[in-house]
This record gives structure tokens, C-alpha cells and sequence, in this order.
């Protein structure tokens, strides 16, 4: 992790406890997600606190946006690095086994390149 401002010195920043508010994720939960999986790369001050640019609270909306669909934790940060090959599900979409499976079929295998074939069952 860098201290440098990776964002135009006129962002605004939040701290993690503004961050934790306005997303719902408790901030023991951010500091992991940053620690285990690097899935956040806040800015830090000169102190070590983190503070977040809305990209970054952004980026947390998409992750959870993937966790609410039931795609591990470990697995989201290779969903949100693609290049538009697989699209964040929308927050209103459907629910229900139907929506679930037509979105688990517009997958790419490659999405998932730890699966293997023979152990998934239809």
C-alpha cells in the first residue's frame, strides 16, 4: 500500500467509519477485504488511517453486488478485474432459482479457471 494520493488532490476523502455507514459494511470487514484479498486499496494518511475517493466506495458497491449473487469473497476480485467480459449483476435484477441459473450459465468458464469441469454437475 502506498501513501501517495493515487486520486486529484480536490477528491473527496472518507474515513472508514463514514465508508462502513454509507455501504453497510462493518469496517472490521473492509480492513480484511484489503488485508486477505486486496480488493480495496484505500489511500492512507501520514498516520496509517485509510481514506476512500468514491471510486473506492464504488468499488465496494460492485463487491457486494457480486457477494449478494453468492460468488465467494476470494473469487470477486478476478470478477471485478475483467475488462467486460463478465458484467456486475445489476442491484435490482431478478431474484429467484431461475434468474440465479441463467446467470450462473452466462458465465464464461474461464470466469472460474480453478473449476474444473468434471466436478461441476448440472
Amino acid at each position: 500500500m502506498s501513501n501517495k494520493a493515487t486520486h486529484p488532490p480536490d477528491t473527496p476523502l472518507y474515513p472508514i467509519r463514514e465508508v462502513s455507514r454509507l455501504t453497510g459494511v462493518n469496517s472490521v470487514t473492509l480492513r480484511a477485504w484489503e488485508r486477505r484479498y486486496g480488493l480495496i486499496r484505500p489511500q492512507r494518511t501520514p498516520k496509517g488511517h485509510r481514506l476512500y475517493a468514491q471510486d473506492d466506495i464504488s468499488r465496494i458497491e460492485r463487491i457486494l453486488q457480486w457477494l449478494n449473487r453468492g460468488v465467494p469473497v476470494s473469487q470477486v476480485a478476478d470478477l471485478l478485474d475483467q475488462p467486460e467480459t463478465v458484467e456486475a449483476p445489476a442491484p435490482d435484477a431478478g431474484t429467484g432459482l431461475a434468474s440465479a441459473s441463467s446467470f450462473w450459465r452466462s458465465l464464461k468458464p474461464s470466469t472460474f479457471p480453478s473449476w474444473k469441469r468434471s466436478t461441476i454437475k448440472a
